[in-house]
């Protein structure tokens, strides 16, 4: 098993419906004799984000992790656009801030891209491939390792017990998956906070949802205000009672996908002062501006 690290565009890694994808592009044949099934990658490409004129903007970074599943020899291409596809790979991880290129230029500093520095390599985004040392590319992955609960998170929460949390400080906790790692959340904790916030949504007290038919409790969703994925930054876990808020699932909705301004008008209203101090004494050192600017 290798690792690598390619530069890439949209048209090249083309993803495909739950989470598998093609790979074509002329770019690998140059490593088509060394790339092999079960190797991963680290794709680094332009953001897709578009402007009032339809043209590309925001930062390079590295935007997602894939495992090539089957290389395609000889390659069948080329397509209508005149690339050819060289593997079949599976998505692992993607996220579309990804790894800006100032902090991914201090993961690879000294790597050498085909004879070029990879900081001049990434800033003319010519089309390379290189492979990289499996700790380098194991410093990249965790950027990508799982935090967020999945979709069944929220009905673990309505079906678990209550408990109430340890006061002593908890560190993160991953389970290996696949050799991939995912952040062990507790949905007893979760339940625990919709009991102590008397299942009433904490953005409006007012806003009413129905009952639900596995705890009886006005249902409500669970939300971390500092998202998991931000775990790397923290050494204690954010999975942490002061982290939880009980939303309505209109609000906890908001917050994943409305606008900023309203993100963060429906945020106020749920960092208090005490939720802050509350934070830091879990060893989550924050400010509301902090919090703010994870939305």
């Amino acid at each position: 098993m290798a690792y690598w690290f390619t530069t890439q565009d949209p048209k090249v890694l083309n993803y495909g419906e739950h989470g598998h994808g093609v790979w074509v592009g002329e770019r690998f044949r140059n490593s088509g004799d060394a790339l092999r099934s079960n190797d991963e990658v680290a794709v680094y490409e332009v953001s897709r984000a578009k402007d009032r004129n339809n043209k590309e903007v925001g930062a390079k970074a590295v935007v997602a992790i894939i495992h090539v599943e089957t290389i395609i020899n000889p390659p069948e291409g080329p397509d209508k656009d005149g690339f050819l596809e060289i593997a079949k790979a599976r998505l692992i991880a993607s996220d579309e801030k990804g790894i800006p290129s100032k902090q991914l230029l201090k993961i690879l500093k000294g790597i050498n891209v085909q004879g070029k520095s990879v900081g001049s390599h990434l800033r003319g985004y010519a089309a390379r491939v290189t492979m990289i040392d499996p700790v380098i590319f194991a410093t990249i992955n965790e950027h990508f390792t799982e935090y967020e609960p999945d979709d069944n998170y929220q009905i673990e929460v309505e079906k678990a017990s209550p408990q109430v949390p340890s006061e002593r400080i908890q560190k993160p906790k991953h389970n290996e998956q696949r050799g991939h790692r995912k952040l062990i959340t507790h949905p007893e904790l979760a339940a625990y906070c919709l009991a102590q916030a008397g299942y009433t949504c904490e953005a409006n007290a007012n806003h009413t949802t129905f009952t639900s038919k596995a705890s009886g409790n006005n249902y409500l969703e669970a939300h971390h205000l500092v998202p998991l994925k931000h775990q790397p930054d923290f050494e204690f876990a954010l999975d942490n009672p002061a982290n939880i808020v009980a939303l309505c699932p209109n609000c906890h909705r908001l917050l994943h996908h409305a606008t900023v301004d309203e993100k963060q008008s429906c945020l106020r209203q749920l960092l208090t002062e005490e939720r802050v101090r509350n934070l830091r004494e879990r060893r989550i050192d924050v400010t509301v501006d902090d919090i703010l600017g994870y939305y």
